[in-house]
């Protein structure tokens, strides 16, 4: 049974979410000094590992043989899309929390600040609805039976979310991926991976 799961499928996978980590760690990450630095660190690593996680689950969902060669099966190839798409909602929804977090430290007016929609930060915005709209669709595709159809459609917007989200990375105020930070190699790991998933 754990044969199943010691396959290059399992091992891309952990390629595909741990090298932007350990990009951001080497080249990016700024203070560890404090608990707000730790916290802040801490959620915009999960978040550009579930960005990853879940633009490689996309790919995943082009159905490719050669997926099923990486994960030794068609089931094995199911089963991992929906353990990772799991991974992926995970590790979205414990980066705001932990950035949430790093402003609560300061005051709870700060993190209520940070979390409340405002048109001065659009982009912040085009996270959380992101973010919302891919934790329903995995609901949906992981959780609930629903047609045949339906489903499809709600694999299809999940293309739509991934660009969402991406956008958010790339132009947030502070992201590790912004276009002024001069995080070159992040950007074009994403590029490349988000291109993939398109």
């Amino acid at each position: 049974m754990r044969n199943r799961y010691l396959n290059y499928g399992w091992l891309f996978t952990a390629l595909v979410a741990l090298v932007p980590a350990a990009i951001w760690l080497v080249i990016v990450t700024g203070s560890w000094s404090n608990q707000k630095s730790v916290f802040e660190n801490l959620g915009r690593i999960a978040g550009i590992m579930g960005l990853a996680l879940f633009a490689w689950n996309v790919v995943l969902s082009g159905r490719f043989k050669i997926y099923n060669r990486l994960f030794r099966g068609l089931d094995n190839t199911y089963r991992a899309h929906h353990l990772i798409g799991a991974w992926a909602v995970i590790l979205l929804m414990i980066h705001p929390v932990l950035i949430t977090y790093r402003y609560f430290l300061s005051s709870p007016i700060s993190a209520f600040e940070f979390v409340k929609p405002s048109l001065a930060s659009p982009f912040r915005a085009l996270g959380s609805i992101a973010l919302g709209l891919f934790i329903a669709l995995m609901i949906v595709t992981l959780y609930i039976n629903v047609k045949y159809e339906w489903f499809i459609r709600a694999q299809r917007l999940l293309g739509l979310v991934l660009f969402i989200g991406a956008i958010h990375a790339i132009f947030v105020g502070g992201s590790s991926l912004g276009i002024n930070s001069g995080k070159i190699a992040l950007q074009i790991y994403f590029g490349i991976l988000i291109s993939s998933a398109a």
